[in-house]
This record gives C-alpha cells, structure tokens and sequence, in this order.
C-alpha cells in the first residue's frame, strides 16, 4: 500500500464530512451555505472523519499490530481530544466574548460528543472503501 492511498483517504474524509454540512446547511435554509465547505465544528466531525479514515487504512494496508498503525491511532487520539475538549471550550469561550464586547469576531468551533462518534463512524465506512478501491 503507498503513502498516496492513506493521504486519499484522509483528503476523502473531511471532504465528505465538509460536503454533508454544506449539504445540511442548504437543507436547512441556511444563508452563505459555502461557508459550511471551510467551517469547523458541526456534524460530522472532519476530524474525526479524516484521522479514523487514514487510519482505518493504515490497519488494513499494514496490520492492526503494526507500529504505523499504532502511530495513526495515538495521533487521531489527541486529534480527537483537541476537538473535543480544548476546541470546544475555546468555541464557547469566543461566544461569550462576542456577546460581551458586541462585536463579531472570527470563533473556531469544536465538536460535540455525537458530532465525533458520527465523525468516527465516516471515517471507518471512508477508510475501508479507500483501501478496497486502491
């Protein structure tokens, strides 16, 4: 397996998670739907989507008990406690200080519990088609 097939299924995952929250965002109505390409937070994680969907290959392509594989799951685990965790409560930490200074500023949002387990979830589906495929 090459390197070019863990990157494809790392660029395929968050742009699959990103295409499923531009498609909500103009179900929804929302306005500026394109922002929702390039916006952080929000269901799916990208992520998640993209670190499980690279890893899910590495698995596959080199062994579950490989040191690679090892490396691709302790490297999505901090990815994920990162948005979970210190993202998240930087995202709401920005709106409260928005409210406060009445004035809009730029707030990269985390993910929520379920936002990341659906993210995971992708990204298993994404990595296994990439390996099958390539």
């Amino acid at each position: 397996m090459s390197g070019l097939t863990v990157i494809t299924a790392f660029v395929c995952g968050f742009v699959t998670a990103q295409l499923i929250k531009l498609v909500a965002a103009v179900a929804a109505g929302k306005t500026k739907p394109l922002k929702y390409l390039t916006k952080s937070g929000g269901m799916p994680s990208g992520h998640a989507a993209s670190c499980v969907a690279a890893a899910v290959c590495l698995g596959l392509g080199e062994g579950f008990d490989s040191t690679v594989f090892a490396l691709a799951v302790c490297f999505t685990i901090v990815v994920l406690y990162d948005a979970l965790n210190v993202r998240y409560v930087v995202g709401e930490h920005g709106k409260i200080l928005t409210r406060l200074i009445k004035k809009p500023i730029k707030i990269a949002e985390g993910h929520t519990f379920l936002e990341v387990i659906v993210g995971i979830l992708l990204g298993i589906s994404i990595g296994i088609i990439i390996y099958k495929i390539f």
